[in-house]
């Protein structure tokens, strides 16, 4: 989506609205519906504000269960702009430079969707995932597993809690 910030850069201060569609599916399959941004682009003198509330949904599966989920990503983003300029040092990792009247946000969009997905997808808060052993789900019903089995590496810690209690008196 290209943002045309000619009108913006002329009238330092005015709020400009930015609406629209971005169909970031073509770059990654994950993401189950267009990305939809709405906000304003703001020039502060030399530099272009554009905020925005964006919104998608993105296909991924419950991190216990493995069953497929539709999660809802919505946040807020804020971008610097600036004209490239040969004066100007165009390192600065806080602002995006642009030429020409405008600017094409996909890329910075996307990488606010997947920036701000969260650590962990769950199909529901109390997802009691797999059974370690067979593999069951947990959330249909009790497979009868024993998951009570130590890892024989930390039998010693087992020994050393015995030799304490014989050192106080207890069995």
């Amino acid at each position: 989506m290209r943002v045309d910030l000619s009108d913006v850069m002329a009238a330092p201060g005015e709020k400009f609205p930015v609406r629209g569609e971005i169909d970031c599916g073509g770059m990654d399959p994950r993401l189950a519906s267009p990305v939809l941004v709405d906000g304003y682009a703001e020039s502060l003198g030399d530099t272009v504000d554009l905020n925005l509330n964006v919104s998608a949904k993105v296909a991924t599966s419950c991190d216990r269960c493995m069953k497929p989920i539709l999660e809802d990503v919505r946040f807020e983003m804020t971008e610097t702009l600036k004209k490239h300029d040969e004066l100007y040092d165009t390192d600065n990792p806080d602002v995006s430079y642009f030429e020409g009247n405008g600017v094409d946000i996909d890329d910075m969009v996307y990488r606010s969707v997947f920036m701000n997905l969260p650590a962990k997808n769950l199909c529901r808060e109390g997802c009691c995932g797999l059974c370690p052993m067979c593999g069951a789900d947990l959330n249909e019903a009790c497979c009868g597993c024993v998951t009570d089995e130590t890892d024989s590496r930390f039998d010693i810690l087992d020994q050393l809690d015995q030799l304490k209690d014989l050192e106080r008196g207890e069995f």
